[in-house]
This record gives structure tokens, C-alpha cells and sequence, in this order.
């Protein structure tokens, strides 16, 4: 019975970790929070803000999802 549970709660964790967040709402939160496009590069529109001194990079796939290690990555740089 303990193991039973300990793997449903690992499977729940594993859930919570997913993102299920689009390339375009990721832009869109940046935007609102303050972030303005610099410029367009090959795949990828480049945005900053007046208050930070470094760039981020948005990728160009509006409907794919953002993986996770990169969803984690711009949310800290973006500051939501």
C-alpha cells in the first residue's frame, strides 16, 4: 500500500511539472510584463525591457508548446 502511494504521488509530480504553455502566450505575458521586440532574427524575435540590462529570445512556433527547461528559463528572466 505505501508503494502504491508513493508512486502516485511521483506521478502527480511529475504532472505539476509539465507546462502546457504555447510560444504565443509566452509572448504575449512578456509583453504585458513590460517587454518591447528589438528586432526579428532567423527563428527567433529578440525582446528587452528598460529596467533589464540583457535580451531574451522568444522563438517563432506561435501553437507549439515551450519545453519545459525553456518555459523555466524565461519565466525567471521575464519575472512572472
Amino acid at each position: 500500500m505505501v508503494a502504491y502511494v508513493a508512486k502516485t504521488f511521483y506521478i502527480c509530480a511529475v504532472k505539476l511539472s509539465c507546462t502546457k504553455m504555447k510560444w504565443s502566450e509566452l509572448r504575449r505575458i512578456a509583453e504585458k510584463n513590460g517587454w518591447y521586440l528589438v528586432r526579428h532574427g532567423g527563428g527567433h524575435d529578440v525582446y528587452a525591457h528598460a529596467d533589464k540590462n540583457y535580451q531574451i529570445e522568444i522563438e517563432r512556433h506561435g501553437s507549439k508548446e515551450v519545453k519545459t527547461g525553456i518555459y523555466y528559463k524565461l519565466k525567471k528572466q521575464i519575472g512572472f
